[in-house]
């Protein structure tokens, strides 16, 4: 293999890495705003609302479910309740 075809593999290589970064990185914010559209949708949530008290409540809503982590779900919502003081 020539320096100049492992150059194109290499080069190729760091382009689709760049690209599905960028790609995973909008699906995140996709999902956030998802997330928090769903919050701003549900009457019950205050300020000093803790996720486990509405928990059931929001859990079968496919935006609940497609957030990727629990630690995910809890720092959105601190994040939302937060931004409602």
């Amino acid at each position: 293999m020539s320096t100049h075809e492992l150059w194109v593999i290499v080069s190729n290589l760091a382009l689709w890495i760049i690209v599905s970064t960028h790609v995973l990185w909008v699906m995140c914010l996709q999902c956030k705003e998802e997330f928090t559209q769903l919050l701003r949708e549900t009457e019950d949530i205050t300020s000093t609302t803790q996720l486990d008290e509405v928990r059931i409540q929001l859990a079968n809503d496919p935006r609940y479910m497609q957030v990727p982590s629990e630690e995910k779900r809890q720092a959105w919502f601190d994040d939302y309740t937060q931004d409602l003081v």
